[in-house]
């Protein structure tokens, strides 16, 4: 389907696809570039699970080593990320509580005493971080110190809660940062200075509508975890073009007359930023009647299977085998596309089982 869109004041036809070769373009799908501005482009990767993050990295990458000078910390909606060690002063921009160690909060038990005051997770924040300066790295190792210098098992609920706890409140704070590992292990911070939230708030929203646009205000809000207005405060500072499709107004910046047009497979990472970047219900990725193959109802989003631009189904490497799991048909040439593209990206590929769901 072709829609009218208007750009500078002149019509042009712009159909459908070229918006999804522009979007998968700018995001360096098409692309690709050294890993670190992959990742300075697309505001870092979410990480929920490192192996998906650096899959979604690495595909858009010309490096092969795509971990130096990569970090992983508590960034965009306030999720997981791995991102530029460079990126730091951006995503932890909270100048008032940076390597801080001053807390307000008080925990209490169900009988209504005090399991944790401030001076004592002060304390416990101190002891964590010598720890890891003395070569402690695993959580559960951090655990076990902590424990047998004394911390309760109510203490330990709290400073190690599986959501984050204290070791959370550490890294968001620059004192250390999550290694990019399947285990949960840490490292001391580099020292920065962060900056402004005003500042830092801008440059994500620069970003994203630089890789992400054209997209709407609603897509900018959805991908940030913001509310509209404040999506439309921030843009006020940045310098925007627009288009309108269907009397929404796509904002962008740059060329988006240039892209390398749409491959016919793609295999992205679990929550990859093409599947966050755009509100999920109106994505022109996911169709939707395959939203919840995609994104599951327990909060997980899918690696997707795109075929010729479009989620066509889900995929899952495990051991030498890539399971291929497809909301419609197989077909002769989707077949191919998909294996061709399975066994670019995996040299050690011996079996693709496909199963139709």
């Amino acid at each position: 389907m072709t829609k009218r869109f208007r750009t500078d004041n002149t019509d042009h036809m712009f159909s459908e696809n070229d918006m999804i070769a522009v979007r998968i373009f700018r995001q360096h799908l098409t692309s690709p570039v050294r890993h670190l501005d992959a990742a300075r482009d697309l505001n870092g990767f979410q990480s929920q699970f490192i192996t998906a993050s650096l899959h979604s990295l690495r595909i858009r990458s010309l490096d092969s080593d795509i971990e130096s000078g990569m970090v992983r910390n508590w960034t965009v909606r306030g999720t997981m990320h791995i991102f530029a060690e460079n990126d730091l002063p951006v995503f932890l921009h909270d100048p008032e509580h940076y390597r801080s160690l001053t807390f307000s909060d008080t925990y209490y038990g169900s009988d209504g005493k005090v399991i944790i005051a401030p001076d004592i997770q002060r304390y416990w924040s101190e002891k964590i971080i010598s720890y890891i300066e003395n070569g402690i790295h695993a959580r559960d190792d951090l655990k076990k110190a902590c424990i047998s210098d004394g911390m309760s098992d109510e203490q330990v609920e709290i400073m190690f809660d599986q959501w984050g706890g204290g070791i959370r409140t550490l890294c968001e704070r620059g004192f250390i940062n999550c290694r990019l590992s399947e285990r949960k292990e840490y490292d001391l911070s580099p020292i920065f200075e962060p900056l402004r939230a005003e500042i830092a708030e801008t440059e994500i929203i620069r970003r994203y509508f630089a890789s992400y646009g054209p997209a709407s205000v609603r897509d900018a809000a959805y991908y940030c975890g913001f509310s509209q207005k404040k999506i439309r405060d921030i843009m006020s500072r940045i310098p925007l073009d627009s288009i309108d499709i269907n009397s929404t107004a796509l904002y962008y910046s740059g060329d988006i007359e240039r892209h390398n047009g749409i491959p016919d497979c793609l295999l992205l990472g679990g929550f990859d930023q093409l599947m966050l970047g755009y509100f999920k219900e109106s994505s022109l990725f996911l169709p939707r009647e395959y939203l919840r193959g995609i994104f599951t109802l327990s909060g997980i989003v899918m690696p997707a299977v795109l075929y010729r631009g479009k989620a066509a189904g889900r995929w899952k490497k495990k051991g030498k085998t890539v399971k291929i799991e497809l909301f419609c048909r197989l077909d002769t040439d989707m077949k191919k596309s998909i294996t061709d593209k399975a066994e670019s990206l995996f040299s050690d590929l011996r079996e693709i089982r496909f199963a139709e769901i």
